[in-house]
């Protein structure tokens, strides 16, 4: 079995948990940085999950790698899209 670590994992996970309390104060009484918080906040745990299912795969024995595609990206808009792809033998 392959082991897969990133210690940078833990500094993530850090650093989500810092950033989503700011979701504590109620909605009304949020301020701009608190939106930018909880934003950032979102974006680092779907990553974390997504590192969690790549990890699973590569212990497993698969041979993947993740692939970023491209996004158009307009101002006020952020799209990112990775997939993990199985490399064919």
């Amino acid at each position: 079995m392959r082991r897969f670590e990133i210690p940078e994992h833990l500094m993530l996970g850090d650093l989500g948990r810092m950033l989503r309390a700011a979701g504590q104060r109620p909605p009304r009484k949020r301020t701009p940085e608190d939106h930018a918080r909880l934003a950032a906040s979102t974006v680092v745990h779907a990553l974390l999950a997504f590192f969690r299912d790549y990890k699973g795969r590569v212990e497993a024995g698969a041979n993947c790698r993740i692939v970023q595609r491209a996004n158009a990206q307009r101002p006020g808009e952020l799209h990112l899209e990775f997939v993990i792809e199985e490399e064919k033998p």
